[in-house]
């Protein structure tokens, strides 16, 4: 999944960047969101179905991520949609499944060493409070990095910029 949205980011830059789009920072910005993030920072996911009027149809629950800011949620739903863009995906293989959020909260334990803006700000607060150790582990970074909310709510509601 990583490597997908990753590859998925880096190609959707160089086109935005050749054609000189407004959104081009925008999408250098999620390619350094994926690099930071890696593969410990993706959802677990599980194969699972639904039955739509007797038609059963696969898909992915994505479990939720405590310790991921909301932001960065939406960051990779906007990245897995323009996966599918004509001309990014390819056409051979089978179609990607949809990704759909699940209830199940992941067990997986949250990457360390990313910038404090990266972590949901209540989950953090709990593991200082609560898990002294586990927070000392975590190795938080108090690096700048701002999360683009503006850029985010511009590029699902589909307007350019």
């Amino acid at each position: 999944k990583h490597n997908t949205r990753t590859a998925t980011a880096k190609n959707i830059l160089a086109l935005k960047s050749n054609q000189e789009a407004p959104d081009t920072e925008t999408w250098d910005y999620f390619v350094k969101l994926l690099n930071r993030l890696d593969v410990a920072g993706m959802s677990s996911e599980e194969e699972g179905s639904v039955n739509e009027r007797g038609y059963v149809r696969s898909l992915f629950l994505v479990h939720i991520c405590p310790w991921r800011a909301t932001e960065i949620t939406g960051y990779m739903d906007i990245i897995d949609k323009a996966a599918n863009t004509p001309g990014i995906r390819s056409v051979r293989g089978s179609k990607p499944l949809q990704r759909v959020t699940s209830e199940v909260v992941s067990t997986s334990k949250a990457p360390s060493g990313l910038p404090r803006a990266m972590y949901d700000p209540r989950w953090l607060e709990n593991m200082q409070n609560s898990c002294t150790s586990d927070y000392e582990e975590l190795e938080v970074s108090e690096e700048a990095f701002d999360l683009l909310v503006l850029a985010a709510e511009r590029l699902s509601s589909g307007q350019s910029g």
